[in-house]
Formats: structure tokens, sequence, C-alpha cells
């Protein structure tokens, strides 16, 4: 039996992916160690660290691509966009469809694509 244990985001500067991951998606830090010299291992999440969660992953470049790299579910898709709003984060597609199946997309500080949909 297999179960879901992380995406992995390239992240350009895991500090401040940490910060917006926080404010923007209300994420916790659930690993943050140095593994081998001179690579960080950074994973958030919303429970624990044998929970699915994301895998920030060093990375020299922005990602900047034009499709979704994670889809989160939230049954609050209002507070979910208020809190983006209060962070001043980069929405790409603000909040559509009919109540019930809406959704948005937010970029990342690395340019990673995430979409909010409403389940």
């Amino acid at each position: 039996m297999h179960r879901f244990g992380r995406a992995v985001l390239p992240t350009v500067d895991l500090d401040a992916a940490i910060e917006w991951y926080e404010a923007a998606l209300g994420f916790g830090v659930v690993y943050d160690e140095e593994i081998f010299p001179g690579f960080r291992s950074v994973h958030v999440g919303l429970a624990g660290a044998h929970d699915p969660g994301v895998w920030l992953f060093p990375s020299d470049t922005s990602s900047r691509v034009e499709h979704p790299s994670l889809v989160l579910y939230t049954g609050d898709i209002e507070s979910s966009e208020a809190r983006l709003g209060r962070v001043d984060a980069d929405v790409v597609r603000p909040l559509q469809g009919e109540p019930g199946s809406r959704s948005l997309q937010v970029r990342d500080p690395s340019g990673n694509i995430i979409v909010l949909a409403e389940m």
C-alpha cells in the first residue's frame, strides 16, 4: 500500500518560501535540516512530518512555469482568498467558478503556480 508523502517544488530562497507558505497558506515547517554539507532540506505542511506536505527543493533558478504545480483543497475559499490578499500574494487567476467548485491560482516566491480549489 502506498500513501502520498511530499510534492516537490523548486525553491530559489528557502527562507522566503518558508515565510510565504506560513503567511499565505498557513503551513508550518515540519522538517528543516542540513542533510549533507551544503544541502538544506525543508518540508512544510499542515500537520506532522509523516503527513502529506511540500518539499521545498533548493534550486538556482525560478521555475516561472505557466501551469499549476500543486493543487490544494479548501473548505473555505473566501478565507483563503482573504489570507492571500493580506500578504499581497501574486494571484495569477482570481477566484472564479460556481459556489462549491470555485478556484483561484497563486504564484509562490519561486514562480510555482498553486491552485486553491473549493471542495
